[in-house]
């Protein structure tokens, strides 16, 4: 090497095992710059090397990736936590812990030795949500819960047609606290319904009958209905009523004031069910073991009626009957119906009977009904204009000619009070309808009758040779007497 020229820096660093090539010194431990340090005598240049670590990544069963592989640390520098976490079937990934199972921090964590980092893993179950032949959402999807952990409450709850959804039960059906129940194992979690219908219906077909009374002081007028309809068995229960008008008014925030319905002369107390609910009590007078589900719903007028009707309606996907001001949809109808406003706020409402939707069954759909339909023994088939039927010789009651195997009404045997009772508690006419005679009469039509006679009314009167008294019923009053019971028209003929 020509005196003072400069030595050139070898092309390839040397190599150490264990070890990582830091760089060239001179005798004195100072760093030696090749470019600019001049050669005055014989010289020696000193590699220098800094001790290197492993550090390792125990997975504990789980499946690694390139960012897992084995790190060489320099010795008191840091790790680097993998850029990407492991995997495990059936577990969540929690996080890195070292050989004391303390986190290990890897930005101030020296490294002083080789060292093992440890994956710690959470144990997964798996919450699913079995929706009783419901339709969910993306909400009820199957969730994965850490162990110990809480299922989350979906956010929208689950449908289905004609129930409304009451809660979450777990497998012993008990309800489901998601915010207090710790996930140990895999969980099913059951949606519960409550019917908004469990009244069942008969079908009815159309055909001719004899209007008026039966028994010695028969009728002679023949009455034609072409179209063929369906009609509840029972009357609406004040179960079915709550459920349905509670979720009506839940979805579309209605404050309407609900019917008050009464119990034997008591009416239930105001708000013991919280809610909506203010007009309805699952309480229960002290004389009775009834229960008020299954009674019929009564002190409503027919506006609320025809309210509930085109709700069920709208609900099943059927064209409602009945329009108020041009609106079929009862959200924007006038809240209530009083003796003040119904001339003026519910002047306009108009009923098309053609279409498919529920509506109050008119008067001589009732009637031809109570007798029987076409199973009766006057029916004649389809009617035909001018025809009488050949035979009207019909019962004195709708399915008896004794009173008290199908009516509760006054002087019953069987009625230890006076009260309304379990709807279907008595025999059935010929088409399968119950209650058509005592218990409750029945709004019909237009709302200026209502048919069949009620509990408290003599059954010497209830016979009469007319099975279905009528009587003139203002469309706004509403008695504790009488309730209602939905039919439909499915096939219209002119």
């Amino acid at each position: 090497m020509d005196e003072g020229g400069n030595a050139i820096r070898p092309a390839q660093d040397p190599t150490k095992d264990g070890h990582r090539f830091d760089n060239w010194y001179d005798e004195d431990g100072n760093l030696f710059v090749f470019a600019t340090t001049p050669i005055i005598d014989d010289t020696t240049i000193y590699a220098k090397w800094i001790l290197l670590f492993t550090v390792s990544f125990n997975l504990d069963e789980g499946m690694g990736n390139a960012t897992t592989a084995a790190q060489p640390v320099d010795e008191g520098g840091n790790a680097i936590r993998p850029a990407q976490d492991p995997t495990k079937d059936g577990h969540r990934f929690d996080n890195w812990y070292d050989e004391d199972d303390n986190p290990f921090v890897f930005a101030t964590t020296p490294i002083i030795a080789n060292t093992t980092i440890y994956a710690k893993w959470i144990l997964l179950f798996t919450v699913s949500f079995n929706l009783n032949e419901g339709i969910g959402n993306a909400t009820t999807a199957a969730q994965p819960v850490d162990e110990g952990g809480n299922a989350i409450r979906p956010a929208t709850d689950p449908t289905k047609d004609g129930h409304r959804f009451d809660d979450w039960y777990d497998e012993d059906d008990n309800p489901f606290v998601f915010a207090t129940t710790p996930i140990i194992a895999n969980t099913t979690i059951y949606a519960k319904w409550i019917l908004l219908r469990s009244t069942a219906t008969v079908e009815v077909n159309g055909g001719s009958f004899i209007k008026g009374g039966v028994g010695e002081n028969p009728g002679t007028e023949v009455a034609y209905i072409r179209h063929d309809f369906l009609m509840d068995e029972t009357p609406v229960t004040q179960g079915e009523w709550k459920d349905v008008m509670e979720k009506w008014m839940t979805d579309t925030g209605s404050t309407i004031t609900l019917p008050s319905p009464a119990f034997n002369g008591n009416v239930y107390a105001a708000g013991a069910t919280g809610g909506n609910a203010g007009w309805y009590s699952n309480l229960q007078p002290a004389n009775t073991a009834l229960d008020s589900r299954l009674l019929p719903m009564e002190t409503l007028n027919w506006y609320a009626a025809i309210r509930f009707a085109n709700i069920l309606s709208l609900a099943d996907g059927l064209d409602p009957v009945y329009t108020v001001k041009g609106s079929a949809d009862p959200a924007d109808w006038p809240l209530e119906a009083t003796r003040d406003n119904y001339l003026t706020d519910w002047e306009s409402v108009e009923v098309d009977i053609s279409k498919n939707g529920w509506r109050l069954p008119t008067e001589e759909e009732w009637e031809y009904a109570y007798k029987g339909g076409h199973l009766s023994l006057g029916y004649d088939g389809l009617p035909n204009a001018g025809k009488a039927p050949a035979n009207y010789t019909y019962q004195l009651y709708p399915g008896s000619n004794d009173a008290s195997d199908v009516a509760w009404v006054w002087g019953d045997d069987d009625i230890d009070t006076w009260r309304t009772q379990e709807v279907g508690g008595k025999a059935p006419n010929a088409l399968g309808l119950r209650d058509m005679l005592g218990n409750i009469q029945e709004m019909v039509g237009t709302g200026d009758m209502n048919y069949g006679a009620n509990w408290d009314m003599n059954i010497t009167l209830a016979n009469n040779n007319f099975p279905y008294p009528r009587g003139g019923f203002g469309k706004w009053n509403a008695g504790h007497l009488t309730g209602f019971r939905l039919a439909r028209t499915t096939e219209w003929r002119e």
